[in-house]
């Protein structure tokens, strides 16, 4: 962050505080950031259902497809949380970060991201159940 504000010090202006100014510089890398992971989760979920299986697992046909039609119903239901709980939970599944490097990549305190993560997972879980996804 700090190497692209030294870059960049040609484009300040003094209309605001360099504090201010460095600040807009990390919140839109954090936003870039995350929809980057964003991004990279959405491809992972479209990618095609084999992809996920290895190639010779010995197992039975009418399980590969169970499971397949379990990633299916996950990633629609996940798709339809709102957004906060939806974000919370994608970039927590990333396993990538701490939740404080979470909270601060999503504005949000680290116990607020606990609890959406939390939420996020109970209401999938309530969601396949009325659906009758056992998983």
């Amino acid at each position: 962050m700090f190497l692209r504000a030294f870059r960049r010090i040609g484009g300040f202006r003094g209309e605001a505080t360099v504090k201010t100014w460095l600040l807009a510089i990390a919140w839109r890398q954090a936003l870039s950031h995350r929809r980057s992971i964003a991004s990279r989760l959405r491809r992972f979920i479209a990618a095609g259902d084999d992809a996920l299986d290895p190639p010779s697992t010995g197992r039975l046909q009418d399980q590969a497809l169970a499971d397949i039609e379990l990633r299916r119903a996950v990633a629609r239901v996940v798709r339809a949380l709102p957004a906060k709980y939806r974000e919370a939970l994608m970039l927590f599944a990333t396993g990538d970060h701490t939740f404080d490097e979470m909270s601060q990549a999503l504005g949000v305190p680290a116990g607020t991201l606990k609890w959406r993560v939390s939420e996020a997972r109970k209401r999938v879980k309530q969601k396949l159940e009325r659906l009758g996804v056992t998983t």
